[in-house]
């Protein structure tokens, strides 16, 4: 297995963390919400600071993967990692706000689930709505993330 580690320097994420200015706010439209569940209930949304040592971690494929719906991650064993990355959950109708977060570059991360009949069951499959984006100082970012086949 790949190291944990980012080697992140003080100075790469300390922008990052603390209070800020700007704001996202979005929205996640479903095609097909799962069974008695609205859109975007409860889906979990993460940003990471887009700096150099998280771009390496983000850029590997060990870093987004989804066993049965459960995030299959190992996030980099580092202090000033977590301090920079924000989360929130969405409510029932998959409305979702951060607020005072420091201006930057930013990536998004939101697993996506779908569930699929099986004989008798539903299997439950997933992967991970992946975006950058950039927060303004003083602005606020409004998304809509849309997973696969919502134009359909």
């Amino acid at each position: 297995p790949e190291p944990a580690s980012t080697a992140c320097q003080e100075a790469e994420l300390a922008p990052y963390t603390g209070p800020g200015t700007a704001n996202l706010e979005g929205t996640i439209v479903s095609p097909k919400p799962a069974k008695g569940a609205a859109a975007g209930s409860r889906a979990h949304i993460e940003i990471f600071p887009a700096a150099p040592c998280v771009e390496r971690w983000w850029s590997r494929p060990a870093s987004h993967i989804l066993k049965r719906g459960i995030p299959q991650t190992n996030y980099p064993e580092d202090k000033r990692f977590s301090a920079a990355v924000r989360s929130v959950y969405t409510d029932e109708a998959g409305n979702f706000a951060l607020y005072g977060v420091p201006a930057g570059r930013y990536f998004l991360r939101m697993p996506w689930l779908e569930e699929r009949p099986v004989g008798y069951g539903v299997e439950v499959q997933g992967s991970y709505v992946l975006e950058t984006l950039f927060l303004e100082p003083g602005k606020t970012l409004r998304l809509t993330l849309r997973g696969p086949n919502a134009n359909q």
